[in-house]
């Protein structure tokens, strides 16, 4: 089982869903989690183009706009999306957020090149560990019921379903057990560090 991988399947398949509720999520990573655990009860929107740097793209007015009538806004925080917070102050209370990277303990960013400029001193790529990703998808569910109360028990479910979920702790296990890097065995904690070297494209 490998995230990228899943993520990458996914994209090639496009996100479906009805029209129940607006949900729009920043990246990528986690309009996918949030579309597999809504099922199709709803239909989620990715805001930023796909092969497109968070940290380089600026929302438009229309983009603001989506957000506005949106139920749920997902974003992941960690200094991915600089402009977050300012499209945040444009929404009130009137649309529920969710910030999949609160307290998450985020590692530091490896800037080997000038392509990177401007981006925080951490790494937010925080879905790239399947531990971490599992946290994401639970508060992704948090905010789905709380949109959607009388869809609950269908998320909850789909939460449960979700191959991320359901592997987790075979997967951990195996990481731990059985994964080599550079001749050694990786513990889960170095799985972070570990994906980023090749973060999905």
């Amino acid at each position: 089982f490998c995230v990228p991988v899943l993520l990458f399947a996914a994209a090639c398949n496009g996100l479906g869903g009805g029209n129940s509720v607006n949900v729009v999520a920043t990246a990528y990573p986690l309009a996918y989690f949030a579309q597999q655990v809504a099922g199709d009860t709803l239909k989620v929107q990715a805001l930023i183009p796909t092969g497109v740097e968070p940290h380089d793209w600026e929302p438009s007015p229309k983009d603001l706009v989506t957000v506005q009538q949106a139920k749920l806004f997902i974003y992941n925080g960690a200094g991915l999306e600089p402009w977050a917070e300012r499209v945040l102050s444009t929404t009130g209370q009137k649309v529920l957020t969710v910030e999949a990277s609160r307290g998450i303990a985020t590692l530091p960013a490896t800037h080997d090149d000038g392509d990177h400029k401007g981006e925080a001193d951490n790494d937010p790529h925080v879905w790239l560990d399947p531990a971490l990703a599992q946290t994401i998808v639970e508060r992704i569910t948090d905010g789905l019921t709380q949109a959607n109360p009388a869809a609950t028990s269908t998320y909850l479910a789909n939460a449960n379903n979700l191959n991320l979920i359901a592997n987790i702790e075979r997967l951990k296990l195996d990481i731990e057990r059985i994964a080599p890097l550079h001749g050694r065995v990786v513990p889960l904690a170095e799985l972070y560090t570990t994906a980023r070297m090749q973060p999905p494209r």
